[in-house]
């Protein structure tokens, strides 16, 4: 049978609220305290009740990454494999996991963010693109969720972070006709994200 909080409590002689407070990481609760808590959870292979925690806190510890719409270019271009990597590092790190937001259309895309965002199943979004008139992004922000994108947004009620695309279609045109090209062709995503269009 699995432990409860009151095994954890009873062995660490301490009141089931403060192993609570332990596991909120209360700054009013002191180290000792907090240690002698650890180790009862330890001993006893206590694992928090992950749905009890986030209604008693209102805090989920999960990220959601909201994958672009053309699945194809998200399973062929390796910058969303490294990106989702970091975030998930830097999560993990923090003691968040992440979930992955995505659908077969944007219809379904968005059906599943408004049911993520009103269920409040993570406490904040990462975009991986950034569109213009994103429906997704649109519902985010008229929401007041904690949101970023990975990319560009005309948007000031939403921060991003982004490279410059504008340089770097101009670093790979120059690389080109220095190379002796005299035909050059552009092969980029929809005319909707801004990395298209900037690099254009």
């Amino acid at each position: 049978m699995a432990s409860t909080i009151k095994d954890v409590a009873k062995l660490a002689g301490v009141s089931p609220s403060t192993v609570t407070r332990v596991l909120q990481d209360k700054s009013s609760i002191s180290d000792a305290t907090k240690k002698k808590v650890r180790q009862a959870m330890e001993t006893l292979n206590y694992h928090p009740n992950v749905n009890a925690r986030s209604l008693a806190s209102n805090k989920t510890n999960v990220i959601g990454v909201v994958l672009p719409e053309d699945s194809d270019a998200f399973y062929q271009n390796s910058f969303f494999p490294e990106v989702i990597r970091g975030i998930a590092q830097i999560a993990a790190d923090h003691q968040y996991s992440i979930q992955l937001c995505t659908g077969q259309d944007n219809h379904q895309r968005l059906a599943i963010l408004k049911d993520t965002i009103l269920g409040r199943r993570v406490d904040g979004l990462i975009f991986l693109y950034g569109e213009l008139e994103d429906p997704l992004v649109n519902f985010a922000i008229d929401q007041e969720f904690p949101a970023v994108i990975i990319g560009k947004t005309l948007s000031p009620l939403i921060s991003f972070v982004d490279n410059n695309n504008e340089k770097a279609g101009l670093d790979a045109t120059e690389y080109i006709i220095n190379k002796g090209a005299k035909s050059i062709a552009f092969i980029g995503g929809r005319d909707q994200l801004f990395v298209s269009r900037e690099r254009l």
